[in-house]
């Protein structure tokens, strides 16, 4: 909280330096909560066990959530093309923008389905970390 008031106080004061020590309160910040949860023991399986319906749900809202701004500037960008192919005579131009910007949109798409789709196929087993044999895929005693 403190590295986030330090950057809004510098931008809004002009204060060019302060930034820096914000970003460093950040950083150091967020790498001590990580250190914090790595030391930290696991987390009861009860507490885990009542997420776990709501885990597919949540992660694909998630990705249509991150892929939204994208799609949202891809769109955009082709409106931007078109209004640029009725004010100048580059249709090459325009054409390889609208063709790369479509390109993008159909990757973007498709990245969401097939992570959904992945989802949607990890959400079906039996235990996480564990295939649906039971096995965590290493031999016995092997554990690397």
């Amino acid at each position: 909280m403190a590295g986030c008031a330090l950057i809004l106080v510098s931008e809004l004061g002009g204060i060019d330096w302060l930034r820096i020590i914000g970003i460093i309160f950040i950083s150091f910040g967020a790498t001590f909560l990580g250190i914090l949860a790595g030391l930290r023991p696991p987390m009861e399986r009860r507490w885990q066990a009542s997420l776990r319906p709501w885990r597919l749900p949540a992660s694909l809202v998630l990705t249509v959530l991150f892929c939204l701004p994208v799609l949202i500037g891809l769109i955009g960008g082709l409106f931007g093309l078109a209004s640029a192919f009725n004010q100048h005579n580059h249709t090459a131009v325009v054409a390889g923008g609208v063709a790369i910007d479509l390109l993008m949109i159909v990757a973007t798409v498709a990245s969401a389905l097939a992570v959904a789709r992945s989802l949607q196929r990890a959400s079906h087993t039996a235990e996480p970390g564990f295939g649906a044999n039971g096995h965590n895929g290493h031999r016995d005693g092997d554990l690397t």
